[in-house]
């Protein structure tokens, strides 16, 4: 039916052509006003059939069909010439509107899990990406978007398995860890294997499928076509390298796959993002580019994981003793485990979780890979500005989350010290390693008790802290990676990353003034000696902080004054550790850091955000307390590096 309504805007395509040359000829306003009709109806035919053809095909044929049929109209009507050459033209152009048609298929309608799959030889995807122009060519259409097509979670797992791959589940609490009221979980597949053309690594295809109690508090795999997103994917593609991302999405009585964009698209949809301090944002210039949903997760490209970082807050741990049973509270699992219906599957995918530290090294691995890949691109957005690529030293596009090494319950059953890393305090590349600061637990559990500490009202009573305390965020290791790739490019060196993070130094991530400095930056530099002498060239006389920069960059010994200057900060912290005041004030500045991540521009994606709905009992990973006794603001602390303590830098 796609195809008659193409064919149909084809034809109206012709009428508004021949319209306007009668309006042209003899200026009636009826003539006018047909015309118009043409146009709009031929539009909105070709926004139909564009729900289920492909953008590029179904734009080409439109187009084709016009061109054709005003050729022929032209010569009938008009009594234009017809030679040779437009003629050869003429069938090469029906020539490939037959191509196109023979090689793209509609998208069948989806058939619930209970009824076999419609019977297609393949299937085009829709593809959304406005962009590119993207043929991918990965383990999605080369397994799973060829007959039969799986319509539902539990169908998508049967293919896997009967195409004989490798699964690694790997299960996050939504909620969190400690927080078992809400009963919401991700899995998170990782697949290996061998495809006719395609060898599959751990961190080649990835997915992700969402588990919810039913009414009997048995967990199941979400399966039906009312949710929204039922699977969602990332796959590396065989010809490009690039990550593609892919979703399921339910649609009421039918689902649907939808290719979103690549890694490429991404940098594209994101290219404004931190780029100045206060962008100009309106519907015709938005901040995010309207590519895809995945822009306001994946900002770097590819796969992201928030609790990278050993302990692995909130993920399940089948190393622990009673882990499974432990995040799950009080919800169950199906007796049986299998793909026969959502309850078993989720059972299976508890049952054989694999460990967090699984995951972490395949998304390290992506990362290090898709970094180099991205250099050899042919269309790498991100190559457009050398200054796109300093993002994320200035102002990192994504984040981790770091927490006490100890599961907090652990602490209060051992009465042992909370520890903090030290990057909450001082990045690491001007400090080097250092040890946590120790505070003592019942100073700590004081500090949580005088701020008012709770999860939300609707989840579990008591819980004060989060499953690992003090979770707080820092720049992520995708971004550190794209750092240590411009320093080994020569794109810059270690004295101008050092001389940059030397400004507001005790804000190591979601620093306004080093975001604002970014803006000052040249667009194009050659190398570190030629950025380093551009900088310095700039007028700095109205701009304190790129004076500052200038100055650090001509300072021979920053990295040796910084590196003490960090070691003195942290020397002061410990010194001061065992004071409520002061453990009050840095929990106060750990959750303005965690405000900050949804104040920050990277979250300013209306489609979707890296806390999936925001903090507190707002958003759909709800993992933060809340404070009844203080509520934070974005940037209004910050940790005064000759006290340590966190002050409000407002106060006049």
């Amino acid at each position: 039916m796609s195809w008659l309504f193409l064919f149909v805007a084809g034809l109206l395509e012709i009428c508004f052509v021949i319209g306007l040359k009668y309006s042209l000829l003899y200026g009636r306003p009826w003539i006018y006003l047909l015309t118009s009709v043409a146009l709009l109806s031929s539009t909105a035919l070709l926004s139909v059939a564009l729900k289920q053809i492909p953008t590029g095909t179904a734009y080409t044929v439109w187009t084709g069909i016009g061109a054709i049929g005003s050729i022929i109209a032209g010569a009938a009507l008009f009594a234009e010439p017809v030679n040779t050459f437009r003629i050869v033209c003429a069938v090469l152009i029906i020539a490939g509107i037959g191509g196109l048609k023979a090689s793209a298929h509609d998208t069948p309608a989806l058939t619930p899990a209970s009824t076999p799959a419609p019977q297609a030889n393949t299937q085009q995807a829709t593809l959304e990406s406005e962009t590119l122009l993207i043929t991918p060519k990965d383990a999605i259409s080369e397994l799973v978007l060829v007959d039969p097509i799986p319509r539902t979670p539990l169908q998508f797992l049967k293919k896997l398995n009967s195409a004989g791959l490798k699964i690694n589940y790997h299960i996050v609490a939504n909620g969190g860890a400690e927080n078992t009221k809400k009963g919401s979980f991700s899995s998170f597949g990782t697949v290996e294997g061998q495809l006719p053309a395609i060898t599959l690594q751990a961190d080649d295809f990835t997915f992700g499928i969402f588990i919810e109690p039913d009414k009997n508090n048995i967990l199941c795999v979400q399966n039906d076509f009312s949710t929204k997103l039922l699977i969602e994917v990332i796959t590396t593609d065989a010809s490009s390298g690039t990550k593609n991302f892919w979703e399921l999405i339910g649609e009421g009585k039918t689902a649907n796959w939808h290719f979103r964009t690549n890694s490429e698209g991404i940098a594209h949809d994101a290219a404004r993002v931190n780029m100045m301090s206060h962008p100009v944002v309106s519907k015709n210039e938005p901040l995010f580019g309207n590519t895809a949903r995945c822009s306001g997760c994946h900002i770097n490209g590819n796969l992201v994981m928030k609790e990278l970082d050993s302990p692995h807050n909130d993920w399940l741990d089948p190393s622990q003793q009673d882990s499974s049973q432990l995040i799950r509270g009080e919800f169950k699992l199906a007796s049986s485990k299998g793909f026969e219906d959502p309850g078993s599957a989720a059972a299976l995918m508890f049952a054989e979780a694999s460990s967090p530290a699984h995951l972490e090294a395949c998304i390290r691995s992506s990362l290090i890979k898709s970094i180099k890949s991205a250099a050899k691109s042919p269309v790498n957005f991100q190559a457009r500005s050398q200054k796109m690529q300093l993002r994320c030293l200035f102002a990192p596009l994504e984040m981790n989350l770091r927490s006490d090494s100890e599961e907090f319950k652990q602490r209060l059953q051992s009465d042992s010290s909370i520890e903090i890393p030290s990057q909450f305090f001082v990045d690491e590349r001007l400090s080097g390693k250092q040890a946590p600061i120790t505070v003592p637990l019942a100073l700590y559990k004081a500090a949580l008790k005088e701020l008012g500490s709770s999860f939300a009202a609707d989840e579990t009573n008591g819980l004060t802290e989060t499953a690992h305390a003090f979770l707080f965020p820092t720049r992520s290791f995708a971004d550190e990676t794209i750092i240590d790739s411009l320093l080994a490019k020569g794109v810059i060196d270690n004295n101008f990353v050092v001389s940059t993070l030397a400004i507001d130094w005790t804000t190591p991530i979601f620093s306004t003034d080093r975001l604002a400095l970014l803006e000052s930056l040249p667009d194009r530099f050659s190398n570190a000696g030629d950025l380093k002498e551009k900088v310095l060239a700039l007028n700095s006389s109205s701009n304190p902080k790129l004076r500052d920069l200038q100055h650090n960059l001509n300072d021979k010994d920053i990295y040796a004054k910084m590196k003490n200057a960090s070691k003195e900060l942290l020397a002061t912290c410990r010194a001061n550790a065992n004071k409520e005041s002061y453990v009050v004030s840095w929990i106060k500045l750990a959750a303005q850091r965690r405000v900050e991540i949804q104040d920050a521009q990277t979250a300013q994606n209306p489609r979707g955000t890296i806390l999936e709905g925001g903090l507190g009992s707002g958003g759909f990973r709800r993992i933060f307390p809340q404070y009844k006794n203080f509520i934070a603001s974005p940037h209004k602390l910050k940790l005064n590096p000759a006290s340590a303590c966190a002050e409000d830098v407002r106060k006049p």
